[in-house]
């Protein structure tokens, strides 16, 4: 099994949160598979087609609207082309709605200018619900259940293209805390999963779906 960590900040030299799930990952496969770390900017939709059996989109830490607008269409369009699993992470799922029409916004309301520097961040556990009973990946939570969080935006505006399956807790200011593509194996969450609470039961029925889907091929 061959998964791909995309790195989705604007420089490639940016790691810290790629790196963090590319450890996270190879804790849980065999020898056998590998976890590669990519810059969005080195390949496109159908490289990803033809080298992943999973794709993780990674965090990042500019606002989407500070990268340049090439940038940031090459990174969309890839985004909109996606159809191995796919699990993207904060930034990583921000991006994921924005591609499809969608909208974020910081969570403090504050404007947002080009860079997230002197803006509240929402960090820490926070309680989540399962929104669709039976979803593949989230059914796998408790009910209720914590996941850790450290996010300035947030999804505002969620397109019909995707389903809600996992939301804030009463009280928690982010509403959208996963979503799925409507037809596809690709998941957002606004959490970070591999920073421990309940996020390590999402790694791990994930890297189970990856594996479902090859021996289904």
């Amino acid at each position: 099994m061959r998964l791909v960590v995309v790195n989705t900040n604007p420089h490639a030299s940016t790691r810290a949160g790629t790196r963090a799930l590319v450890s996270a990952f190879r804790r849980r496969l065999g020898p056998a598979d590998t976890v590669v770390e990519r810059h969005f900017a080195r390949f496109d939709a159908a490289w990803l087609a033809s080298h992943a059996d999973g794709v993780i989109l990674g965090p990042q830490g500019t606002p989407f609207e500070a990268y340049g607008p090439a940038a940031r269409e090459h990174l969309f369009c890839t985004l909109r082309g996606l159809t191995v699993p796919t699990l993207a992470i904060c930034g990583g799922h921000q991006a994921l709605v924005l591609a499809h029409g969608g909208t974020i916004a910081p969570v403090s309301g504050q404007p947002l200018g080009g860079s997230y520097a002197g803006l509240e961040k929402q960090v820490g556990p926070k309680a989540v619900q399962i929104h669709v009973a039976g979803d593949p990946l989230v059914s796998a939570l408790p009910p209720t259940a914590c996941l850790v969080a450290s996010h300035v935006e947030a999804v505002s505006v969620l397109p019909d293209a995707f389903e809600l399956v996992l939301i804030g807790a009463p009280g928690t200011p982010c509403r959208v805390q996963g979503v799925r593509l409507r037809g596809l194996p690709v998941w957002g969450l606004q959490g970070h999963p591999e920073r421990g609470a309940d996020g390590g039961v999402l790694l791990d029925r994930f890297v189970a779906l990856v594996q479902s889907s090859r021996s289904s091929i």
